[in-house]
Formats: C-alpha cells, structure tokens, sequence
C-alpha cells in the first residue's frame, strides 16, 4: 500500500514537472510567433519603405527631365526676346526718323508760309513762249492699257514739264495714247479739259490705292533681297521715295539723305554693308554711294566664285556637322520626352502596384490573428 502511495506520489512529481515543461514549451513557442510577427511586419515595413524610396527616386528623375524640357524652353523664349528686342530697336529707330521728318516738313512749311506773305505770287502766263515752239512737233506718248500707270505717268509729267509742246497737242497726245476701256474714264470729262485734269482723272480711276501711311511702311520696311542686285536695289528704293514724294510726305531737300541711309541699310550682305559704310558716312551723294557698291559687288561675286569652285569638294562636310548639330538637339529633346513618358508610366504602375499590395498584406496579417487567436485558445 505505501508503495502505491509513493509510486503515485513519483508520478504526480513527473506529471507536474511534465506540465511545468509542457507550459515552458507554450510559453516559448508563443515568444516565438510574437518575434516572428515582428519581424514580418518589419519586413513589411522595409518592403514599403524601399518601394516609396524608388518611387521618390522615379519623381525626383521625372522633375529633373521636366526641369531639363523647361530649360530648353527658356531658351527658345529667351531667343525670341531677343527677335523681339530687336524688333523693337528698329521700330524706335523709324519712330525717331518719323519724328526727324515731321520736324523738318513743319520747318520747310514755316519757310514756305514765311516766303509766300513776304513774296506776292507771280502771274503765271497762259501759253508758251516764241521760243518753246521751236521744238513743236506731235509729241510721243507711251500706250496705256491700264496698266503699270505709275511708269506711264512720269513718262506724260515729263513731257508736260520740258514745255516743249502746246497744252492742245499734250492733250491731244495723251487721249490718243489711250487703249481699249481706258478711253471710257474720260468720257465724262469736258473736251477742253487740260493735261493736268486727265491725269487727275486718270490717277483716280488706275492710281495706287496705298495710302501715305502704306508706302512709308513700305519704303522703311524694304530690304534688298538675296537674289536682286545692289542695282535694282538701288531702283527700288529711289521709286518708293518719288511715291512718297508725290504723296508729299517727304521733302525733296532731304533726298540724298534719306536715299542714302535707306539704301545702305537695306544692303542684304553683311559684308557689303561693312565695305560701304565709309561711303555711306562720308559726303559722297546717293549715285556715287550706289556706283560704288556696284562695283564693290562685282568684285566679292568673282571672288565668291572663285572660292565656291575650290571649296566644292568640302562643301558636304562643311553643312554635314550643322546637320549633325541641328538633328542632335532634336534627338536630345525627343529622349527626354519618350524618358518622361517611360518613368510617368512606371510611377503610376508602381503606385498602383503599392495600393494592391497593402491590400494582400492586410489579408495575411488577418489570417495571423486568427492564427494568435487559435495559439490563446491552446
């Protein structure tokens, strides 16, 4: 009997110690999943935290191509500022040579007012002198059609100012040089109507329809173009100054002046520009400044020539590095937007592919808890 007493004793002791051991086990492994929890979670943690890192590492890449993009574009404005500044200097310029016209025309027609009230006007004798009809003669005036009416008129105001031709036969000579429907615009006009009444009629009806204001912007705005020479040049501009100076918006005084600076301004080559400004600057008179450019020009165009044959056989790799340059900024542009483009797009997939995983891990830290809940319930 006392060994049954005991033997239950030793195994309640060995029971006891079994539990002891068996609740130390527990103990243990529920220490365990709680560090294991905290290191998943940490994991997870790191796992966000380095993917928001590369993600602020994408943007920051992003801003720098946008500030790159918006550097190019600053330069392209800069370089129109520039366009415009210097559109700018040329529209002050004309402002101040308009200022320096106005001036002179209110002086000359101070001069004139003052010499009129001082002089009495002199009678102006119908007729032509015994002299001037030595030359009398039907006189030759050009055809008109309608058109080119500027050169048509200088020709006939020519004739009328040589005074070598009676009013009648003038008359005469311009009605007759009339063509087609052109004879129609004088119908209305009274058969004994003088010179000056058909050209006025005639500037009516096929004169320029310019205004003052019209052919001053095209005479200051006119340039000499690449393929005319420095003569026609030359030709033009003295034509757009008589329409001025038939307008009466430019004082004749001034010619030689205005003609010269126009001119030497216009000069579409930089170079003869530079050779001439001596000319330009100097008392020579607009036909001797055109003259000298004529020649100047005729000597830089057989000195061109003789270059271009010598420099034939490296003109392809002269343009060939502008080419290159001009294509490397265009490629240059079109890498960082097709960057752009490329990192926008792995931004919105990561943060996209971030949201998603939130909700994965969410799902698991759940099935941990019930987990912890089954490990309580051991």
């Amino acid at each position: 009997m006392q060994k049954m007493k005991s033997r239950s004793r030793e195994l309640d002791e060995i029971k006891k110690g079994q539990e002891l051991e068996l609740s130390k086990m527990l103990e243990q492994k529920i220490q365990f999943e709680i560090q294991r929890q905290k290191k998943l979670e940490e994991e997870a943690e790191l796992q966000e935290s380095i993917e928001e890192l590369e993600l602020k590492e994408k943007e920051i890449e992003l801003n720098q191509l946008k500030a790159s993009k918006l550097k190019m574009e600053m330069e392209a404005i800069r370089k129109d500022d520039e366009c415009v500044k210097n559109n700018l200097k040329i529209l002050r310029l004309r402002r101040c040579e308009l200022i320096e016209r106005i001036q002179l025309k209110k002086t000359s027609l101070e001069t004139e007012i003052k010499e009129k009230v001082k002089k009495p006007e002199p009678k102006i004798e119908s007729g032509i002198s015994k002299q001037d009809h030595v030359f009398v003669g039907k006189p030759f005036v050009p055809a008109f059609d309608g058109k080119n009416f500027e050169d048509w008129k200088i020709e006939v105001e020519c004739l009328v100012k040589s005074k070598m031709y009676p009013e009648p036969l003038l008359t005469q000579g311009i009605r007759a040089s009339l063509k087609g429907n052109t004879r129609r615009s004088l119908q209305s006009l009274n058969p004994s109507a003088t010179s000056a009444e058909l050209l006025e009629k005639l500037e009516e009806v096929y004169g320029s329809l310019k205004e003052s204001d019209a052919l001053m912007q095209d005479f200051y705005s006119s340039k000499q173009n690449p393929s005319e020479s420095a003569s026609d040049w030359g030709v033009r501009v003295e034509n757009l100054f008589q329409k001025l100076v038939r307008k009466g918006e430019i004082d004749t005084s001034q010619r030689n002046t205005i003609l010269k600076r126009k001119f030497w301004r216009g000069l579409y080559r930089d170079k003869l520009r530079e050779a001439m400004r001596v000319s330009h600057e100097s008392t020579d008179t607009f036909e001797i400044l055109r003259k000298k450019t004529r020649k100047e020009e005729e000597e830089m165009d057989s000195d061109s020539k003789v270059v271009s044959q010598n420099e034939t056989e490296h003109s392809s790799k002269v343009h060939q590095p502008i080419r290159t340059i001009q294509n490397t900024k265009e490629s240059k542009l079109d890498t960082v937007l097709n960057r752009m483009e490329a990192l926008e797009r792995e931004i919105q997939e990561q943060r996209r592919d971030k949201s998603q995983g939130v909700k994965d891990r969410g799902g698991f830290f759940r099935g941990r808890s019930r987990f912890r809940g089954r490990t309580r319930r051991i």
